[in-house]
């Protein structure tokens, strides 16, 4: 995936008990990907396995946008072995809408 621009939509998903703690704060280090990298209508199963993310996680999610030069390559790697590209981010985000429950069906 190629990016150009300046600021990308990106976004986060997470488990209830970590969900507000990353609303108020925007996280740095947290992981994040491009909306398109999950296929409408995926599960909260088929998302935390796209992600690689543990399960309970692929049921929450928080969007925002950052300029390219807060987006980082993780040290484990730009894509996980579910295909999808991956960052982290270096400074705090402005989040929201928060999605809770966003997908129905595990």
């Amino acid at each position: 995936m190629q990016l150009s621009g300046t600021d990308y939509r990106i976004v986060h998903y997470t488990d209830q008990s970590t969900l507000k703690l990353i609303a108020q704060s925007g996280r740095p280090g947290s992981y994040v990907t491009t909306p398109t990298q999950i296929p409408p209508g995926s599960s909260a199963r088929e998302i935390e396995s796209i992600l690689e993310i543990g399960q309970g996680k692929g049921q929450n999610m928080l969007s925002g946008q950052t300029g390219l030069n807060n987006l980082y390559v993780p040290g484990i790697g730009s894509v996980t072995s579910g295909g999808a590209i991956q960052f982290q981010i270096g400074r705090p985000v402005a989040v929201g809408p928060i999605n809770i429950g966003l997908q129905i069906g595990r």
